[in-house]
């Protein structure tokens, strides 16, 4: 099969390498078996914290803590791409989320993603912008959902790691969910700590890979061609 690379880049960067038009919104054309990728590191992302709860400056730390228990209360991490503008009738092959911990959790830590439903903006977003301050953000339904999205591998060691989130982008390009990115929660009062969109080094910052078709159906494999 053909493969297409659309590769979008963060604003302040002005490398783009592409084999057809670099927009952000890809005009759906016949491309017949075309797989293409949808890369996209502007993130806007902060940790918001308990024994904090007023401060809306957050959002421009180079790592985000996500912990029980840090400094007196629990902290958790926001993030999302919001440039994530794909048609509704695109058919979405893969979506993985990578981030780069630069601090570990416990053996025992869990760290889980939600996906995020109440509207959150990183410049404004803090703990007492959600109902409940005991709790901050609540997988309750309305400010996230109530069922993990997915938990990250081994955060007890520092490194990569790339999460699959396929069911979420696909929400959001398909069904026309509103795109407001996961909270990070740990499980641990040894804290997780993984690289912003801040960072200095562009390689250890949030990104979101897409391998998509431009139409509403995936095209049959050779093999099922007759």
């Amino acid at each position: 099969e053909k493969i297409g690379i659309v590769t979008y880049l963060s604003p302040d960067t002005d490398i783009v390498t592409s084999t057809t038009s670099p927009t952000s919104s890809p005009t759906k054309t016949p491309t017949g078996s075309t797989l293409f990728t949808l890369t996209l590191t502007d993130a806007e992302d902060l940790e918001i914290r308990e024994a904090n709860p007023s401060s809306t400056s957050r959002g421009n730390r180079a790592s985000i803590t996500v912990d029980r228990s840090d400094g007196g209360g629990k902290t958790q991490g926001l993030l999302k791409f919001p440039s994530l503008n794909l048609p509704s009738d695109y058919t979405i092959v893969s979506a993985t989320l990578t981030i780069v911990s630069n601090n570990p959790t416990s053996s025992s830590g869990v760290i889980s993603g939600y996906r995020m439903i109440q509207n959150w903006v990183e410049t404004g977003t803090n703990w007492n912008s959600f109902a409940d301050e005991d709790v901050g953000v609540a997988t309750d339904d309305i400010e996230a959902s109530d069922t993990e999205s997915f938990t990250v591998d081994s955060p007890n060691n520092t490194g990569t790691k790339t999460i699959d989130v396929l069911n979420d982008v696909r929400a959001w390009v398909n069904d026309g969910v509103p795109n407001q990115g996961w909270m990070f929660e740990n499980s641990s009062t040894n804290g997780f700590d993984f690289y912003s969109k801040d960072e200095g080094d562009a390689n250890l910052r949030p990104k979101l890979v897409i391998e998509y078709y431009a139409g509403p159906t995936e095209p049959p494999s050779p093999s099922n061609i007759f």
